[in-house]
């Protein structure tokens, strides 16, 4: 993990957020709405990064290759079996700021939540 990269990355997080913020309520900027900006953001990056690192889209190979067989004419041939169509999704390399990705929206969406309490503690 490289720390250059996790600010690059958090720092583009919140720069979306901010793009976010002004395209849907505009340049009035509340705790309540920069909390919802920043949540959404940071709860929309850090969903599927958690998934694509812990390799859960894993379970859906089978479906795939399901839908490849009854579509494709040529799928038999290219993929006897299901454990090469698993052999070939595997081989595929996985991209190496996961890590970095899923810590800066983590670090995002938990500024949302903290802005959300010291919203909710005003009134």
């Amino acid at each position: 993990m490289k720390i250059w990269r996790l600010l690059i990355i958090t720092v583009l997080l919140f720069v979306l957020s901010t793009l976010l913020h002004l395209g849907v309520y505009g340049s009035e900027f509340r705790l309540e709405t920069m909390s919802n900006a920043t949540f959404v953001v940071g709860i929309v990056t850090f969903l599927p990064t958690l998934v694509a690192l812990t390799g859960a889209h894993k379970v859906f190979h089978g479906i795939g290759y399901f839908f490849k067989l009854l579509f494709n004419k040529n799928a038999k041939q290219e993929f006897p079996t299901y454990r090469d169509y698993k052999e070939h999704k595997s081989g595929k390399a996985k991209s190496p700021f996961f890590k970095e990705l899923l810590i800066g929206s983590l670090i995002v969406s938990v500024v949302g939540i903290a802005l959300a309490v010291v919203v909710m503690m005003q009134t």
